[in-house]
């Protein structure tokens, strides 16, 4: 037996998200409030974006997905707010210092960060009209759920690393166990990668205070190369056992 449950995107207490009842495909009672997990997901937004009255768009959730679809729409000409209660984008990839590059870059090209901010309501009649949270209310025409996913029947021990690249070797490891050749999975290290607006960055294992929550006395070391593409690297090293915990580098052409 293999067991493939998958995730569902979580659907969070807000006022106004909810799911239409029976729904396979994660479709909201409430027009132009989109969950992106499915390729019909995808193509729906599509769809809604080349009709008009589409023309402000709130992304709530600074992950990967967050990130990449606020770049995309305002590449559309949308005018685009991206929301989530941390104060940086992509934190659980990327330390602090690269982080402040992203916030940087997203805001130098056009795209206003909401940051530190709670959604507590999307709001409209039968359509969204309005995303309010703790400090401010933006009036939209679309809203991306973008808050991540849970994983069906997941052990509440296992650290998950949603990225494809992962499902793939998994995958792999287990038609080969199926079909009677034992081999068993060597892990992941959460290597990944992302090119927003020109600002290229990759990144794999813990960031520093991953680290630090795992119980890692982890160090730091940085250098900055200006002759080759990588023009920042940071390192960290458990200092007792000089295993190393993880790489993050700037890449700019």
């Amino acid at each position: 037996m293999v067991l493939a449950t998958g995730s569902q995107p979580i659907v969070p207490p807000i006022k106004g998200v909810e799911l239409k009842e029976g729904s396979r495909e994660f479709e909201a009672t409430l027009e132009n409030l989109q969950f992106v997990k499915l390729y019909q997901n995808s193509a729906d937004v599509i769809e809604r974006l080349e009709k008009p009255g589409i023309e402000r768009v709130a992304v709530v959730g600074g992950g990967y997905i967050g990130v990449e679809l606020a770049e995309a729409f305002q590449r559309k000409g949308k005018e685009v707010v991206l929301v989530d209660i941390a104060d940086t984008v992509m934190g659980a990839y990327y330390d602090r210092d690269f982080t402040a590059m992203m916030n940087k870059n997203l805001e130098d090209n056009g795209v206003k960060l909401a940051l530190g901010q709670a959604v507590q309501a999307i709001e409209g009649d039968g359509k969204v009209e309005r995303l309010v949270t703790d400090k401010e209310t933006f009036d939209v025409d679309m809203v991306m759920m973008c808050v991540g996913f849970r994983y069906d029947n997941a052990r509440d021990d296992v650290s998950y690393i949603a990225l494809a690249s992962n499902a793939v070797r998994t995958g792999i490891v287990a038609a080969h166990n199926a079909c009677g050749h034992e081999l068993e999975g060597v892990g992941v290290q959460g290597s990944n990668g992302i090119s927003i607006f020109g600002l290229n960055m990759v990144s794999t294992g813990l960031t520093e205070e991953r680290a630090n929550q795992a119980g890692y006395n982890a160090a730091v070391a940085s250098f900055n190369d200006l002759q080759n593409a990588v023009s920042l690297v940071a390192k960290w090293y458990h200092v007792k056992t000089c295993q190393w915990v993880s790489t993050c580098s700037h890449l700019q052409s």
